[in-house]
């Protein structure tokens, strides 16, 4: 948990940059700049708060538990790209059991020595960040 006592997310950086450009009274879009410096912040922050905390086991589960997810969304976005519909939420599940997916992912990507898993977690965010970077280009 963070300082304000909510769990932690680096995918809602992007929910809430969606709704601040989506939202009627935003007189500006959103650019593309913008929005990997906003992803690119948040990330250094979580980074910076996992290094302050790296002893504690629920830092490998979160950090588990983003991976697993980031994982799926890129599995999701590259069906799409393919016309595809993609099963959701995979990973071996065919129906939203958070509990079971949740599980799994603590068990899939938990890693045995730290360094590992945060180098997973890089390169997870790494292909998010070139996907979104492609789309928004695309998109202007």
């Amino acid at each position: 948990m963070h300082k304000a006592g909510k769990k932690y997310n680096i995918f809602s950086t992007m929910n809430k940059i969606d709704r601040r450009r989506n939202s009627r009274n935003s007189q500006t879009a959103v650019t593309m700049n913008s929005l990997s410096d906003e992803i690119l912040k948040e990330y250094d922050r979580l980074i910076n708060l996992i290094s302050s905390s790296r002893k504690l086991k629920i830092i490998s589960d979160l950090i588990a538990y983003q991976i697993g997810w980031g994982k799926c969304v890129i599995r999701w976005y590259e069906a799409g790209l393919k016309g595809k519909m993609p099963v959701m939420p995979g990973d071996g599940f065919s129906t939203w059991d958070y509990k079971g997916i949740s599980h799994h992912f603590h068990q899939k990507y938990r890693y045995k020595n730290s360094d590992q898993q945060d180098k997973a977690f890089h390169r997870l965010f790494c292909k998010l960040s070139i996907l979104l970077k492609k789309k928004l280009k695309q998109a202007t």
